[in-house]
């Protein structure tokens, strides 16, 4: 399985019962670190504050499985709606 089937599978539950759609998930090399990405949305629009509560509540997920890659790194969140939920 590939590392974002992976990520979204595992992450999917809790993005949703937080009121959130999981939209995409990238996985990717980025000056010389590997990057994951999550997109989100929800109804009215995403905030940076709804991109920390997600990227919150997905750090024990990411704690608890042992098929993630072991160096992940964070990003900013973004107006994008895009933010890395692991480090």
């Amino acid at each position: 399985m590939k590392t974002t089937e992976l990520c979204e599978s595992l992450c999917r539950p809790a993005v949703e019962a937080l009121g959130f759609t999981l939209c995409e998930v990238e996985f990717q090399k980025e000056y010389g670190d590997w990057v994951l990405t999550f997109f989100i949305d929800k109804e009215g629009g995403v905030t940076i504050d709804d991109c920390e509560t997600v990227s919150r509540a997905l750090e024990p997920v990411a704690m608890l499985s042992t098929s993630l890659p072991s160096s992940l790194v964070r990003n900013s969140p973004s107006p994008l709606s895009s933010f890395s939920a692991f480090h």
